[in-house]
C-alpha cells in the first residue's frame, strides 16, 4: 500500500513539473513575440478625387421595341409581308388583316349614301316645281286657297330634305368608321427595328404572346430600380458604368435617361408578414452596346458625385460595433485611434475625423496586433 502511494505521488509531482516546463516555455515565447517588432505597411493620408456611386442591378432591353397582338375580331390574317431578322422602318406594311363582312357593309353604306343623294336631288326638284307653281299663282289673287296649300306642300319637301340631310350624314359618319376599319385591316409598324419574332396568331384571350415581335439592337438600355434613398442622389445626365458576370472583361459606358418621379410599388412577403417595397424605376442608356444583348442581367454604377477628400485604403480601416478605427504608429508602438468616416468606393475610404496628414497607418492589420506592441515599417 506504502509504495503504491509513494508511485501515485510521484506521478502526480512528475505531471505538475511537466506543466509548469510547458507554461515556462510557453510564456517565455510570448514575451519574446511581445517583444519582437512586427513588420508592416504603413500609409499616410491622401488627398485625391473620391467618387460617390449607386450600384443597381438591372435588365438589358432594347429602348425601342414593338409588339403587334392578333386581334380575331378584325378577321383572318390574310397575308404577312415581314419574316423574322427583316429591318423595317416605320409605317413598313406587316401584315394585312381579311375581314369579308366589313367590305360588304362598305359596299352596303355606299348604296345607302347613293340612295340618300338621290332622295335629296329628287326633293330639291320638288322643291323647285312648287316654287315655280306658287309664283304663277301669285299673279292670280282668286287662287288663295291653292296657294295655301303650295306653302304646306313646300314646307313638308323642306323638312323632309332636312331629314334626309340628316339620314346622309349619319351615313357617310357610319362610311367613315367602316373606311377606318378598312384601314386598321393593313397593319404597320409605328417604329423602326428587326423582326424579331413572328408567332402563331393566337384567339386565345389568355395567350399574352404577340403576333410580332419588334426591336432596335442598335439602341439598348438598362431598366432597373433604386431604393428611396438612392432615388434622392441619383439624377438623369450622370455618368454610369455597366458590367456582367456572362462577360466579366468587358464593361459599357451609359447615361441616366430618365428616373421616375413616382414609385413603382412591390409587395413583398415573408412567413411572418408582407409590406411593400418602394422602389423607383430608372433607365440608362447604353454608349456602344457591342456583344451585349437583350436579356443579360447587369449590375451598373452610377456616378452620383465627386469631390477632393483625404483617404485611405480600406484595407486600414477596422470595425468595432459601432466605432470605426485605425491603427496608427506612435513611437514605434501601435496606437488605435477612432476616426469619421464619409464617402467609400471599393478600395479607398474617405476620413473626414480622427488623425491627420502625419499620421502613419498600418494597413492590413493583423488579429494579434494589440494596443502599445511595438512596430516597424516595411
Amino acid at each position: 500500500m506504502g509504495v503504491n502511494n509513494l508511485k501515485k505521488s510521484l506521478l502526480i509531482v512528475l505531471v505538475i513539473a511537466i506543466f509548469i516546463i510547458i507554461g515556462l516555455i510557453a510564456g517565455q515565447r510570448i514575451i519574446k513575440l511581445l517583444k519582437t517588432p512586427l513588420t508592416l505597411d504603413l500609409v499616410t493620408l491622401t488627398e485625391e478625387e473620391i467618387i460617390s456611386t449607386v450600384i443597381i442591378p438591372g435588365t438589358i432591353r432594347m429602348l425601342n421595341e414593338e409588339f403587334i397582338y392578333y386581334i380575331p375580331e378584325k378577321g383572318a390574317i390574310e397575308q404577312i409581308n415581314v419574316n423574322i431578322g427583316d429591318k423595317v422602318n416605320k409605317d413598313t406594311i406587316l401584315f394585312n388583316y381579311k375581314n369579308e363582312q366589313l367590305k360588304m357593309d362598305i359596299r352596303k353604306q355606299q348604296l345607302i349614301i347613293k340612295s340618300e343623294y338621290l332622295k335629296i336631288n329628287s326633293l330639291e326638284n320638288e322643291e323647285i316645281k312648287l316654287a315655280e307653281r306658287e309664283k304663277n299663282l301669285a299673279k292670280e289673287t282668286e287662287n288663295k286657297v291653292e296657294l295655301e296649300q303650295i306653302k304646306s306642300e313646300k314646307e313638308e319637301v323642306l323638312y323632309n330634305r332636312q331629314l334626309a340631310n340628316i339620314d346622309l350624314k349619319q351615313a357617310l359618319l357610319q362610311q367613315e368608321i367602316h373606311l377606318e376599319q378598312e384601314k386598321e385591316l393593313v397593319v404597320k409598324s409605328k417604329t423602326s427595328g428587326v423582326i424579331m419574332e413572328i408567332n402563331e396568331p393566337s384567339s386565345n384571350s389568355l395567350n399574352n404572346e404577340p403576333f410580332i415581335y419588334i426591336g432596335d439592337t442598335s439602341r439598348l438600355m438598362v431598366y432597373g430600380y433604386i431604393s428611396e434613398y438612392d432615388a434622392l442622389s441619383v439624377k438623369e445626365g450622370q455618368k454610369a458604368v455597366i458590367k456582367t458576370d456572362i462577360l466579366p472583361n468587358e464593361k459599357w459606358f451609359g447615361t441616366v435617361e430618365y428616373v421616375s418621379a413616382l414609385p413603382d410599388n412591390t409587395e413583398f412577403s415573408n412567413q411572418s408578414d408582407s409590406y411593400t417595397k418602394v422602389q423607383y424605376p430608372i433607365h440608362v442608356s447604353i454608349k456602344t452596346p457591342k456583344k451585349i444583348k437583350p436579356g443579360f442581367q447587369v449590375i451598373t454604377e452610377i456616378e452620383t458625385e465627386k469631390h477632393l477628400a483625404y483617404t485611405l485604403p480600406i484595407e486600414a480601416l477596422l470595425q468595432r460595433g459601432d466605432e470605426n478605427i485605425v491603427y496608427c504608429v506612435k513611437n514605434g508602438k501601435a496606437v488605435s485611434k477612432s476616426v469619421e468616416i464619409g464617402t467609400s468606393t471599393e478600395t479607398k475610404v474617405e476620413i473626414l475625423k480622427g488623425i491627420n496628414n502625419k499620421d502613419k497607418i498600418i494597413i492590413n492589420p493583423p488579429e494579434k496586433l494589440k494596443e502599445g506592441m511595438e512596430v516597424t515599417a516595411k
